[in-house]
């Protein structure tokens, strides 16, 4: 059995809430994101898990890591996985207190850029 799983998002490529809600499931099934090619977004097989995922909308299109970005979401509690699409950076946690935003507005102002 192959170490790498690819599937094709069943949600649209913009829909934060539902894509992170389709990593969960994914996570639960015992498949973690990895990253994505093209159309195709990349699984390790794992054990099952429950972890939450959230992407940050990346200001710029890329295929590099944020490092201040990356230590921020580490002090408190999330784990940098990789890139969906050069548009988002994507963390998970399995700590249900973790919080990826404590300011709503802040939150507000990423996905505002974002869609500029």
């Amino acid at each position: 059995m192959s170490p790498t799983v690819f599937r094709l998002s069943p949600v649209g490529g913009y829909d934060i809430p539902a894509l992170e809600g389709w990593l969960e499931k994914m996570a639960a099934r015992g498949m973690v994101f990895e990253g994505t090619m093209g159309p195709l977004t990349l699984f390790a097989r794992r054990e099952p898990a429950s972890l939450r995922f959230h992407l940050e909308p990346a200001h710029n299109k890329t295929d590099q890591e944020d490092p201040e970005l990356t230590a921020l979401f580490q002090a408190a509690g999330w784990r940098y996985l990789g890139i969906f699409r050069k548009n988002f950076f994507v963390f998970s946690t399995d700590r249900p207190e973790a919080q990826s935003h404590t300011d709503p507005e802040v939150l507000d102002y990423a996905i505002r850029r974002f869609f500029k």
